[in-house]
């Protein structure tokens, strides 16, 4: 008897959660029939169901790609991604009833898969989905939508070690040990672009002072080394400590006052069903977090209010991680395809020759409160 994940009946009741739209879901069960119907492919469906909850990879590599799956099950083959991570709807349902998690926070985190069904079908005309890892992250309770914004507990991404003043709570980023910079201040090898001159940022640790190469808020790194003096100053963040990322999705408009709830919503969230979790900061790494949006979007924008409620600094990054979120193809031509002014602005920067990149933020826990209010702004990383 074929597995009930993939029955009519049950697809229906996680569409309930996910929200994909009529032929969407007809896709979706046309192929769950077909699966079902034959005794190899449902072995074959089998087996990518146990790589997604291998702890070995965080990426599952699924036994045929996109292209080998159309062409043996036809047109609506995309479909099988999808059907590979339901299979762990009545385990993921189990572990939020576990931790006291609602059924809302688990239907709009579920949402996301309708948001990633739309951008596949414009990408290529098909229906399905193709960001198993990415939607992997929600089927295993790593990842939480929790009204505007998405949240995950995870390493820290920000390549900066971060410093506290004891005195004053004042906060300084340094370049970490290890990292090549740019003359021009990104990470070498942003955008594939290599500098020759490129340079090795130090962070030296002694017991008496930390010294290193400082970070402005807007992610402008300073090319002299500073000494910042122990105990006045203590070490707060590190890359790969634990922290609360966020991410955006691509649903709606980011206004300041939803965000802020959202990130208000998460801290009380994760205190009240993740208690044994601890992180000191929130951080994004995003194409919103570029530096060269100023000066480009209105005072007022939304993607500036999100930027500057964070201390940025460089990230490495590539061309199509900006272009795949601002034109839906990492391979566009923004020169040839701009129509909105956030992709106008792009495309005269890509006319001037200029990188298109990401970068990376943090804000401090204790800060999050102004989120909105740009809280780094203006304030020097500097030693007294």
């Amino acid at each position: 008897m074929p597995p009930r994940w993939l029955s009519r009946a049950f697809l229906q009741q996680a569409n309930a959660l996910m929200g994909l739209n009529q032929p969407q879901l007809e896709a979706l069960c046309r192929l769950a029939c077909k699966i079902a119907d034959n005794e190899q492919w449902v072995a074959v469906w089998e087996q990518d169901c146990a790589r997604l909850t291998s702890p070995v990879t965080e990426t599952p590599v699924l036994t045929h790609t996109m292209e080998q799956r159309r062409e043996l099950l036809g047109p609506d083959a995309d479909c099988w991604p999808a059907l590979v991570l339901l299979s762990q709807l009545d385990t993921l349902r189990e572990q939020y009833r576990r931790r006291g998690i609602g059924e809302e926070v688990l239907r709009d985190t579920l949402s996301d898969f309708a948001i990633w069904f739309g951008n596949h079908t414009k990408k290529t005309g098909y229906i399905g989905v193709q960001v198993t890892g990415w939607l992997n992250h929600h089927m295993q309770m790593r990842l939480f939508r929790l009204g505007r914004m998405q949240f995950q507990i995870m390493p820290s991404q920000v390549q900066a070690v971060v410093l506290r003043n004891t005195r004053n709570g004042r906060i300084a980023a340094l370049a970490p040990s290890g990292v090549r910079y740019t003359a021009s201040g990104l990470i070498d090898g942003t955008c594939d672009i290599w500098d020759d001159n490129a340079w090795t940022a130090v962070l030296s640790e002694s017991p008496g002072a930390y010294t290193g190469f400082p970070i402005l808020p807007d992610g402008t790194l300073i090319h002299r080394a500073y000494r910042y003096n122990r105990p006045e100053w203590e070490k707060v963040l590190a890359p790969g400590d634990r922290i609360l990322a966020v991410h955006v999705p691509a649903d709606g408009r980011m206004e300041a006052d939803a965000c802020a709830a959202s990130l208000s919503r998460a801290i009380a969230f994760y205190h009240t069903h993740f208690s044994e979790v601890s992180f000191p900061a929130i951080t994004a790494v995003s194409w919103l977090l570029a530096p060269y949006w100023h000066g480009v979007l209105p005072a007022n924008s939304n993607i500036l209010s999100f930027c500057d409620s964070f201390y940025r600094v460089p990230h490495l990054s590539g061309r199509g991680d900006v272009l795949g979120y601002t034109f839906g193809d990492r391979e566009a031509d923004p020169q040839a395809s701009a129509k909105t002014t956030l992709q106008r602005a792009l495309a005269e920067r890509d006319a001037a020759g200029l990188p298109i990149h990401a970068a990376a933020g943090f804000m401090m826990v204790s800060d999050y409160p102004k989120w909105g209010c740009a809280p780094y702004t203006g304030l020097s990383p500097l030693p007294d």
